[in-house]
């Protein structure tokens, strides 16, 4: 799903949608799959490179695509009522139980919606520009209260069957200020990170270059793979998803939720911390 391997000051990618300290308000689109944003003279640029949405490799049918939203939702919300009957069975055994709570699922997107495949610009893909892998601008940001997005801790449980794992690749989030990349884990492959053991491991963090405003709601981004001893063709991928964050119910709560993958699960506690302000310090040595 994520390009791998293109020389760039990140690691990841040298192409960008946008020069620095724009946004994505005034986007258009020209009808065949093209982004295009409005200059301030009022001309209509093309942005390069078309939307990387897969839907468009799918015939465009109205059947296919709600019987793909149906197998898509039917497993979303199976998962959500066995979290909902786990959750029920600890709060029965009473308050002397000190069984934590399991993570809510998160809301994972199949390769494509039915947004996707009828070619709508809400599908996930154009929403968030997610052809568009260049970082977002530290110089963004509100100068008055916002609701923020904290990302506390990311856990990952691997199925690897041996140990040590050397793992490296992206988790961002792709907020409404502007839907590129703000990374909150970004490792190269020559900077992978080791798990000695097959415990739950939590992922260090980095800091991301700006806050993360949410509004009500905000893409999830994460491509994580094993580094393997020799050449790259032969590592591993953990798990590559785009999931979305809805918190238009709540705010300053604790969020425990899981991203659930085939070779993988990803376990994320966050908070969406209202009327909250921004500050970034720099050190420079």
């Amino acid at each position: 799903m994520f390009p791998r391997g293109e020389d760039s000051d990140d690691g990841w990618s040298t192409w960008s949608a946008r020069e620095e300290g724009s946004d994505y308000d005034d986007d258009v689109d020209d009808g065949q799959g093209r982004d295009y944003y409005q200059e301030e003279d009022g001309n209509a640029q093309v942005i390069l490179a078309e939307t990387n949405c897969p839907g468009k490799l799918y015939p465009k049918s109205e059947a296919l695509a709600e019987a793909i939203d149906r197998r898509w939702l039917d497993r979303f919300f199976k998962r959500t009522i066995e979290h909902s009957k786990l959750c029920k069975e600890i709060i029965a055994l009473g308050d002397d139980d000190d069984t934590p709570f399991p993570p809510s699922p998160m809301k994972v997107f199949p390769e494509a919606t039915s947004l996707c495949i009828l070619g709508l610009r809400t599908c996930h893909h154009r929403v968030y520009r997610t052809h568009d892998t260049s970082t977002t601008p530290s110089t963004l940001g509100y100068r008055e209260p916002s609701h923020m997005l904290q990302i506390f801790s990311m856990r990952l449980s691997s199925f690897e069957p041996t140990y040590p794992i050397s793992v490296y690749g992206i988790f961002a989030i792709r907020d409404y200020l502007d839907r590129r990349r703000n990374y909150v884990f970004n490792r190269p492959r020559d900077a992978a990170i080791t798990i000695e053991k097959q415990d739950s491991f939590v992922v260090p963090l980095c800091s991301p270059c700006r806050g993360m405003y949410v509004s009500d709601k905000a893409l999830v981004e994460v491509d994580l793979w094993v580094k393997k001893e020799r050449d790259e063709s032969d590592d591993k991928q953990l798990i590559s998803a785009y999931a979305e964050i809805d918190v238009r119910a709540e705010a300053n709560v604790m969020f425990y939720t899981r991203i659930s993958g085939d070779n993988c699960n990803l376990d994320l506690k966050f908070k969406v911390l209202s009327e909250s302000v921004e500050a970034v310090i720099q050190v420079y040595a």
